[in-house]
């Protein structure tokens, strides 16, 4: 949806269009469980990066963990909209997302405890030319896809990737070289005005929210 502001057209194209009321439940955390590391041989991406589906449309979410356990990460607008919520690999294996979810205060981010699985661990800080990976259910497609770059931006919420990220890919990993996540796949905007015209901030930009920010590290 197209908003002008002072002559200037920004465009913010959510990956997953879908709109719900913001809702928080309180819930106990997870008892921590042992996972093998990103540089394990037992790891794989495609079984930690997982499809989602609800009654609005598709998205991703993968597993992270830390000292508290493991959780489902994604993004509220993928999970939030109308029933039914199907979360699984691409083996075709269900994630439990039982009865309740946390939300992350003031962004776009929610976790479901987790009995089981291997998550990804939190990357450090992102930082300016650093490789970045997206991976996610790209164009909706039910398969997993993994789309290189590098970080093109930083801020103190949010950072932008170079990653070729579209429609599907919200609620995604965005991994360093190490395989640890940044952040979370999770808008595009776009800005047209006189003053950009001929240079990359006139087309589609992608961003990522920082993990960090909602972990406290």
């Amino acid at each position: 949806f197209p908003v002008t502001i002072s002559g200037v057209e920004q465009v913010v194209h959510p990956l997953l269009m879908a709109e719900f009321d913001l809702a928080q439940e309180e819930t106990a955390p997870p008892a921590a469980t042992g996972q093998p590391e990103a540089s394990s041989p037992s790891f794989r991406m495609e079984d930690t990066v997982l499809i989602v589906k609800t009654g609005a449309g598709v998205g991703t979410a993968f597993r992270y963990q830390d000292k508290d356990g493991v959780f489902l990460v994604s993004n509220l607008h993928v999970v939030g909209g109308p029933a039914p919520l199907e979360i699984y690999d691409t083996a075709g294996r269900k994630a439990a997302v039982g009865s309740f979810l946390e939300v992350a205060k003031n962004t776009d981010l929610v976790r479901i405890p987790q009995s089981e699985g291997q998550g990804l661990e939190l990357a450090a800080t992102p930082r300016l030319g650093e490789e970045a990976v997206a991976y996610g259910n790209s164009g909706g497609g039910n398969v997993i896809t993994e789309n290189r770059g590098k970080v093109l931006g930083v801020g103190p919420q949010t950072f932008e990737v170079s990653c070729e990220i579209v429609q599907g890919n919200s609620g995604g990993p965005i991994v360093n070289s190490e395989q640890k996540v940044m952040g979370v796949a999770s808008f595009l905007t776009q800005q047209r005005n006189d003053w950009n015209e001929d240079t990359r901030y006139s087309e589609v930009r992608r961003f990522g929210i920082r993990l960090s920010i909602v972990t406290g590290k």
